[in-house]
């Protein structure tokens, strides 16, 4: 097993990737006036066969 890594530092940064769906600037502009949450796009589900 590996030692753990040590924890960082502050100000050190962070890099993600959220991917949002694309959407009208007079939607997301009224998304952000009216404080909903932006929309997400949903992770691909594995399909499974429905008898």
């Amino acid at each position: 097993d590996d030692p753990w890594p040590p924890q960082l530092r502050q100000g050190s940064g962070v890099y993600g990737r959220i991917i949002l769906r694309a959407v009208p600037l007079w939607y997301e502009i009224w998304r952000q006036l009216n404080g909903f949450p932006p929309s997400l796009d949903k992770e691909p589900s594995e399909s499974k066969d429905k008898k």
